[in-house]
Parts: structure tokens; C-alpha cells; sequence
């Protein structure tokens, strides 16, 4: 085919090509960019977001709460020290804290719900027995579903201070999440998991368990 044409004419036929199937691979890329299209508006729900209110109710702070949560650390611990009789205040241990120069503020520990991305968050759905103010000591977070619980006691043996564990636990694993916590709760050798873990519950929103139990009926049994 090329027999009759010089080398000069098959080197410029041959770039000539080159160049058109270059041209060819960016309309192709080009085109297929065109038809992806980003949609940043929410996604079409088959539910109502206030699916889940019916199952807890809805309590605003009061003005006493507040100023609960804004009292400076000191004078939470200088009303417990003054409620105390004087032979348990000299026969007690000081209070351990952090750093005498550490001012915080208690963040309360109520039950509450929100989204958070894709998800439908239960915070503070199942919590500690025990509280501690924010400069005595360091929470522990960490999170998994319910096949992994059966390490939190290890893990609170030798941490032995307040765990936040957030539970996955979408559609039907809800309730077997529920029973595992509650377990390892009431029905091991020891009360670690009982006073220092407080669990909060996540699930997809496609996801959303047909039944939510309200979290003060879970536990009122067993206080």
C-alpha cells in the first residue's frame, strides 16, 4: 500500500494519524465527563426524617441544667468536699485530677439523637453507672459492632477509666446488639463495663431498625 509513496509522505501520514487518535481519546474522555453528574442535593428517602421521635421524647434544657454545665470544676468539687462529714473528708483520698490549672466544663451526658453524614446517631444511648468531671480523668473511644464486645472488659481492666463505645448496629442488629451490651453489663465478674462504658448507637439510614426501644426502659430494671 505504501509501495508508491516516498518516506517523507509516510512519516507525515503516520504523525497524521498520531494526532487524530489523540484528538479521538480526549473526545471520548470528554464526553463520558459530560454524563457524570454530581447530585449534592439529599437523596429521596422512602421515610420521614422524625421517623424515629416517636420512639423518645424530646426534652429542652432548663436554666438550672445549664448552669450545671457551665459551673467550673472547682466548685463542683468544693460543694462534694463540704457535703461530706468530717471523718470521711480526712479519711478519703484527694480527688484525682489532671492539672490544678485545667479549666473545663462538664459536658452532660443526656441521651440525644441526630444525623451525622449517612447516618442516624443514638448518643448516650445506654449509659455509664459512673461520672467524672472533665479534669479527673481521660475517656477511652472506640467503636465496632456487637461481635466485638467481649473486649471491652479486658480493655477496661487495664484502662480502668470511663470508655465511649459507638455501636454499629443497622436493621435487625439492633436487637442483638441491645442484648450484648446489656450482658456484658449485668452478667460478668465484674461491674467494670456496668460503671464505665457508655454506648452510643449508629445505623445507615437506609437501614433504620423497625423498632427502637426507649433507652431509660432498658436499664430502669437495673439500677
Amino acid at each position: 500500500m505504501f509501495a508508491n509513496v516516498s518516506p517523507a509522505r509516510q512519516k507525515l501520514l503516520i504523525r497524521l494519524s498520531l494526532v487524530l487518535n489523540l484528538f479521538l481519546l480526549l473526545y471520548l474522555s470528554l464526553s463520558a465527563g459530560w454524563n457524570i453528574t454530581t447530585d449534592t442535593s439529599a437523596p429521596s428517602l422512602p421515610y420521614s426524617r422524625d421517623i424515629l421521635n416517636q420512639y423518645f421524647e424530646k426534652s429542652t434544657p432548663t436554666q438550672e441544667s445549664l448552669s450545671e454545665i457551665k459551673a467550673p470544676t472547682s466548685n463542683l468539687q468544693s460543694l462534694a468536699s463540704s457535703s461530706k462529714s468530717p471523718s470521711q473528708s480526712l479519711e478519703a483520698s484527694p480527688p484525682f485530677s489532671i492539672s490544678n490549672s485545667v479549666q473545663c466544663f462538664n459536658k452532660p451526658t443526656n441521651f440525644s439523637q441526630s444525623m451525622r453524614g449517612n447516618y442516624w446517631v443514638l448518643y448516650n444511648y445506654i449509659r455509664a453507672g459512673k461520672q467524672f468531671n472533665c479534669n479527673e480523668t481521660i475517656t477511652y473511644t472506640t467503636h465496632g459492632d456487637f461481635t466485638f464486645l467481649d473486649n471491652l472488659e479486658p480493655l477496661l481492666e487495664r484502662w480502668r477509666g470511663p470508655i465511649s463505645v459507638a455501636v454499629y448496629a443497622p436493621g435487625s442488629d439492633l436487637e442483638d446488639s441491645i442484648d450484648a451490651i446489656l450482658y456484658y453489663r449485668d452478667c460478668t465478674n465484674s461491674s467494670l463495663v456496668r460503671d464505665l462504658a457508655t454506648f452510643h448507637i449508629y445505623f445507615d439510614l437506609p437501614y433504620i431498625p423497625a423498632q427502637v426501644p426507649c433507652q431509660d426502659s432498658l436499664t430502669m430494671d437495673l439500677v
